[in-house]
């Protein structure tokens, strides 16, 4: 199913996360190599919502470096967010 960071409104979750979390925007990566102290997020547009995934390892990697493969042409921002803040906002630490 995946961690979803989840923010207070449904959409422009990128400028909310920014906002919030000090996030920042990065280019869609080639690979899955994240600092240590950093946790990779891709924001995925929906129609009536945008999705937050953090993307915790190369297994997640997996299912989105190539969304074209499988007919997805939803627009995606990827972004590098504070480990902490992130586990934190998501219930991963206390």
């Amino acid at each position: 199913m995946g961690l979803y960071l989840n923010v207070r409104n449904p959409k422009n979750k990128v400028e909310q996360i920014i906002e919030q979390f000090g996030a920042e925007v990065i280019p869609a990566p080639d690979s899955f190599e994240v600092p240590h102290d950093k946790r990779l997020l891709c924001v995925v547009e929906n129609p009536m919502f945008d999705a937050a995934l953090v993307v915790m390892d190369h297994k997640e990697w997996r299912r989105i470096e190539n969304p074209q493969d499988i007919g997805d042409d939803r627009p995606r921002t990827f972004l590098l967010i504070d480990r902490v803040k992130c586990d934190k906002a998501t219930g991963v630490i206390k």
